[in-house]
């Protein structure tokens, strides 16, 4: 059950959406970047299996969300926080220096999204 980004931007709205579509996206680059460099058997880039996806923790910097989004810091300390209240997102701040490291959990997502669609 893949969720399409216009499934997650009608349900959270745009910006919100944009940024769970962001974090999904670089999630995905990482993988596919990890993967490549171990020799992936499959070169189709919109090939990764769902077990890589789970539970992996990804780390753009504000200013990667911010060029990449168009959605300004005090916005994404927000949608973080309304994410993190839907337990939809965990953060860590980890590092020497510190770095923001995000993980979201497509599961409750998946679910967040139908529950009112059915």
């Amino acid at each position: 059950m893949d969720v399409d980004r216009y499934e997650i931007i009608n349900k959270f709205g745009y910006k919100y959406g944009t940024f769970i579509q962001y974090l999904i996206d670089y999630s995905e680059l990482a993988i596919f970047d990890i993967m490549n460099n171990k020799g992936s058997a499959n070169p189709d880039p919109n090939w990764i299996p769902e077990k890589k996806i789970k539970g992996k923790w990804c780390s753009p910097t504000q200013q990667d969300i911010h060029n990449n989004t168009q959605i300004s810091l005090p916005l994404q300390r927000v949608i973080c926080d309304k994410l993190k209240t839907l337990n939809i997102l965990e953060t860590k701040r980890r590092g020497a220096p510190a770095r923001n490291w995000y993980r979201l959990n497509l599961v409750i997502m998946r679910k967040k999204i139908y529950e009112e669609s059915d």
